[in-house]
């Protein structure tokens, strides 16, 4: 996956491609606006943090449309669409609340917090030109993973006592069952749109956390049965 814009800088796109082993591009497979535009002084950051998600499963990758919608595209090795299957997920709306609450993500993310730091400014003076665009509704999916032949996605859902919701998916969509978790990663260990710091391997949720002095730990959760 690589973040591409074009000269005159208009837009910023995500894409997921097939490259060969000089980095060359072979076959563009999708791609999709970035969730941060512009540059310089006038930077505008899509809060709702729609990415755009891949796994990889034996020789096919999987990748997630959540700007079309609840879907997922397969390909094969040679990036040929085999697929494409919609999930059984809702559409979330954005409240006034969770804007609060996406808008300190973004400002509690590590890199954020570290320009902060090295530049000794706080988040007034560094936001005094970013602009933050919300939409109406949550991307279908927040995070998708690929164990044993099962699609792990999180949604954007949260029951009453805060935990999100995960979908398990075999290879062609089907649903085999449903779980919550509380939030495993705090805001501090997080990176926006960059590598993921979670991992699922035989029934467990493996994840890094990290205390005041910036030791990071390894943790795991088992998935419920």
């Amino acid at each position: 996956r690589r973040i591409y814009q074009p000269r005159d800088g208009a837009t910023a796109y995500s894409v997921i491609g097939i490259y060969d082993r000089e980095m060359k591009l072979e076959k563009e497979l999708a791609r999709q606006k970035f969730f941060q535009q512009g540059s310089g002084a006038a930077l505008t950051f899509n809060l709702s943090y729609d990415f755009l998600l891949f796994d990889v499963s034996g020789d096919r990758i999987f990748i997630e449309r959540s700007q079309e919608g609840a879907f997922v595209d397969v390909f094969d090795r040679s990036g040929t669409k085999l697929y494409r299957f919609a999930m059984p997920i809702k559409r979330i709306p954005i409240r006034e609340t969770d804007k609060k609450i996406l808008l300190n993500f973004f400002i509690q993310d590590s890199r954020i917090q570290q320009i902060m730091k090295q530049n000794h400014i706080g988040w007034k003076e560094l936001s005094k030109n970013f602009r933050f665009k919300y939409p109406e509704y949550f991307p279908a999916v927040c995070d998708m993973t690929i164990d044993n032949n099962q699609i792990y996605i999180r949604t954007w859902l949260h029951d009453r006592l805060g935990r999100s919701e995960y979908l398990v998916l075999d290879l062609r969509g089907k649903l085999l069952k449903r779980f919550f978790l509380p939030p495993l990663i705090p805001f501090r260990t997080r990176s926006i749109g960059s590598g993921k710091r979670k991992a699922i391997h035989q029934g467990k949720v493996y994840y890094i956390t990290e205390n005041e002095d910036g030791d990071w730990y390894l943790n795991y959760q088992e998935i419920p049965e």
